[in-house]
């Protein structure tokens, strides 16, 4: 079974802002599951992806002399 967190849980998980959550939703980064009623969630192994993207982009290519 997949294992669904809240954006609060995701905004704890990574220390961020319910904006940048929010932001990630928004701009389709993070994608969301509807439950019944109002409530979403969004899958464990998509924000451990968008985290690993983050970290590839952000960490410099080495040099190979």
């Amino acid at each position: 079974t997949e294992n669904l967190l809240t954006l609060a849980q995701v905004r704890q998980r990574l220390q961020i802002s319910d904006r940048t959550v929010r932001r990630w939703v928004t701009d389709g980064s993070l994608p969301i599951v509807r439950l019944h009623g109002h409530s979403i969630r969004v899958r464990e192994r998509d924000v451990q992806r968008l985290v690993q993207e983050d970290l590839r982009a952000s960490t410099p290519p080495n040099d190979v002399a």
